[in-house]
């Protein structure tokens, strides 16, 4: 099944020059968007402060792990 997945996304690559220029202007400003979305998310109300605290601390747990695994595999 993940093969499929796979193999379904990445055929489309280097047939359309405008979607691949596309795809990579999003996969580079994704993390604009989801740091627009989290501090919109925290003004809003309440009840989605702790989902925002929650996606915060798993960002910087994921980034503190990544930056270990580079320390260690190159």
């Amino acid at each position: 099944m993940d093969y499929k997945v796979f193999r379904a996304i990445n055929q489309l690559s280097g047939r359309y020059s405008s979607l691949d220029m596309l795809m990579i202007l999003i996969s580079k400003k994704v993390r604009y968007i989801f740091m627009f979305v989290l501090i919109f998310m925290w003004f809003r109300n309440d009840s989605q402060k702790k989902l925002t605290l929650n996606a915060v601390i798993s960002a910087v747990f994921t980034l503190f792990i990544h930056t270990l695994m580079t320390c260690f595999l190159f």
